[in-house]
């Protein structure tokens, strides 16, 4: 802010809500609401904390600090200078945080193609195995589809169930995604049906492949899906990965997976995945039934993601947090996902929720397809409502937290199930608190050794 008029020498200068972290040899320093980070020296710190006592004038801080530190003025004026642009601290009357509201678009769709499933893992919250009797008509899902354009859709993901139990169906609303310019396409499977032929077409429409893999050995994978998959879902990988797929790996992480868990990111590096996605089991469905096996706690999950993410980095394999640990694009400042929001969820009946977390609670049904279009459910439905007023701002667990723009809140289905109301975050987030401090901190680190 050098030769800004705006802040000449005698402007007051006032204290953003800063949280300062000593580390090994230097002071992580964030500011939560915008957010974003730095890092300083002793020297650094002391001015901060200068700045922090009261709304003082710029001349008389750097006169103080030149002083009290024995530093040159033009460093104690260029550090405060760095202060202001980052928006550490600010000028009264010009707000160091002015965010617009983001009006709710409709970009993205989760739609569960059915519920059929030819596995029966112990851990499916959808309980998917038997197709439902009122499952969408072909005829039905590829009028949906081709009402995308229309609707100003950016994204589709497909999942089920197994979607290649309705192949035929399941290429045909790819075609039409694509005709509908909708990129990416977005496909999960379990990878036991998929064949060369596949893959090609996959290749050919540009899909985007998630194959899930909860175990990197066959003692493990096969406990949780069933005898002989793993041979079956890496075989898939490997013809994904040969036909120029973009292939990624989607590993739930519970109770029968956690202690070995590393040997995903092992096969992961050895078949050249794109990546790992790893998240935490949700206790529903199967994975109630089979809870011995599949519940960890709050604590044990924490301790597994971090141990994951420190061997993903060894590895060199992705796991989602290296976006974060780029400093270069910055901090993003998140607010909640976007179910509701952004997203909805449909399920193989046609329900509409506000992303596919909900679906099978029945208070969270917005609509059918079958009944009202999707633009109409999206404009109208009183459901939808309540997700486009919350934020971790007013979020009871979330409200005083300093890193409540940076984890951006838990799952609103986490919520639910915790609390029974979508706006109070569960007492897992104290433990994922410690996984994202523990990322800040090797931020900071990069920061400081200039990486």
């Amino acid at each position: 802010m050098n030769g800004n008029k705006s802040c000449e020498e005698n402007t007051i200068i006032r204290n953003a809500s800063n949280v300062i972290k000593k580390m090994n040899g230097y002071y992580l320093i964030i500011n939560p609401e915008i957010p974003n980070l730095m890092v300083a020296d002793d020297l650094g710190k002391t001015i901060l904390e200068l700045m922090i006592q009261q709304k003082r004038k710029r001349q008389d801080i750097i006169k103080q600090a030149s002083a009290e530190l024995d530093c040159s003025e033009k460093d104690v004026e260029h550090f405060i200078d760095s202060l202001l642009n980052a928006k550490f601290v600010g000028i009264p009357d010009s707000p160091t945080i002015m965010f617009k509201k983001i009006e709710p678009k409709l970009i993205g769709l989760q739609l569960h193609l059915t519920q059929a499933c030819n596995l029966k893992c112990r851990h499916c919250f959808f309980s998917s195995g038997n197709r439902l009797e009122d499952e969408l008509t072909d005829v039905e899902y590829l009028e949906f589809v081709k009402s995308f354009k229309k609707l100003g859709l950016r994204r589709f993901t497909v999942s089920g169930g197994e979607p290649f139990l309705r192949r035929e169906l399941l290429f045909e609303m790819i075609k039409e995604a694509r005709k509908q310019d909708l990129d990416p396409v977005s496909l999960s499977t379990n990878g036991t049906l998929l064949t060369e032929d596949d893959a090609h077409l996959l290749k050919k429409y540009d899909v985007k492949v998630g194959v899930s893999l909860d175990g990197g050995t066959a003692e493990t994978h096969d406990f949780i899906r069933g005898k002989g998959v793993f041979d079956k879902t890496v075989r898939a990988l490997m013809i994904l990965r040969e036909a120029g797929v973009y292939t990624t790996i989607g590993c739930t992480l519970m109770k029968a997976n956690a202690e070995n868990a590393e040997d995903v990111l092992h096969l992961a590096k050895k078949v050249g995945v794109e990546g790992v996605l790893f998240n935490t089991v949700r206790i529903m469905g199967r994975a109630k039934d089979n809870i011995s096996d599949t519940h960890m706690t709050d604590e044990e999950s924490a301790a597994c993601l971090k141990r994951l993410w420190k061997t993903a980095r060894k590895l060199g394999v992705r796991t989602g947090v290296e976006s974060f640990l780029d400093i270069s694009k910055g901090i993003k400042r998140i607010d909640l996902c976007g179910a509701g929001k952004t997203i909805l969820g449909v399920a193989p009946n046609g329900d509409v929720y506000p992303c596919d977390s909900f679906l099978g609670i029945n208070e969270f049904i917005a609509g059918n397809i079958k009944e009202k279009s999707i633009d109409v459910i999206w404009q109208d439905s009183p459901v939808l409502k309540p997700f486009r007023s919350i934020s971790v701002r007013k979020m009871k667990g979330c409200c005083d937290c300093y890193l409540k723009y940076i984890c951006g809140g838990a799952c609103l289905r986490e919520n639910y199930e915790a609390h029974g109301t979508i706006d109070e975050a569960p007492s897992s987030c104290l433990f994922m608190r410690e996984v994202f401090e523990e990322m800040l901190a090797e931020l900071g680190k990069k920061m400081w050794s200039g990486q």
